[in-house]
């Protein structure tokens, strides 16, 4: 393995901003029985929040840059996420001796 092992995974829904149940338990599964240090999901296109599992980051989602949606039609319930669209985190980690010390982010907006 490398000196920090990131997972960068497309899972859960486009249209919503709360977690899935079994991502939750996917990701934690993946840091206990895969050795992985940073889980890092994406696919929402908004951004999810952030947990630490034994002292190691899950990305739920860091939301997207660039994308399409705007030509889209959309229901009522769906215009309520529009106003997150075009709203990304960016993350930068810091290594010391093989492990994460840190972790930065700051959001950006197109």
């Amino acid at each position: 393995m490398g000196d920090l092992v990131v997972a960068s995974i497309h899972w859960g829904r486009n249209d919503g901003c709360g977690r899935d149940s079994r991502n939750v338990v996917f990701a934690r599964r993946l840091i206990d029985d895969a050795g992985v240090d940073v889980v890092h999901g994406h696919s929402s296109h908004h951004v999810k929040r952030i947990e630490r599992h034994r002292g190691k980051p899950i990305l739920h989602g860091c939301g997207d840059f660039i994308n399409d949606y705007e030509e889209i039609p959309r229901s009522p319930r769906q215009l309520s996420f529009v106003p997150d669209l075009g709203l990304v985190c960016f993350a930068r980690l810091s290594l010391a001796n093989g492990s994460l010390v840190a972790l930065e982010m700051w959001p950006a907006r197109r």
